[in-house]
């Protein structure tokens, strides 16, 4: 993880600069899409593929930092009643 060092600006923001990637690039493929015979560009597809994207990246991220968060405080529970007795 050298490269943190040396561009922390990147590092820092490296989730949404790969989202950001994500949606142009699925920008470009829709817009690459009109120029092939049979295929159609539609905004609606594009947006699709960027939300799927966008999750494909997001769920890892949020499942790891649930994993590695902090328990917080123990819970401290009232004594147990013994009925029975």
């Amino acid at each position: 993880m050298r490269y943190q060092a040396r561009f922390p600006l990147i590092a820092r923001h490296a989730l949404l600069l790969t989202m950001l990637a994500i949606i142009v690039y699925g920008a470009s493929d829709e817009f690459h899409q009109r120029f092939v015979p049979g295929r159609t560009a539609d905004v609606l597809d594009w947006l699709a593929d960027s939300l799927g994207a966008c999750a494909f990246v997001i769920v890892p991220w949020w499942k790891t930092r649930a994993t590695h968060a902090s328990p917080g405080p123990p819970i401290d529970f009232p004594p147990a009643i013994d009925y029975l007795s």
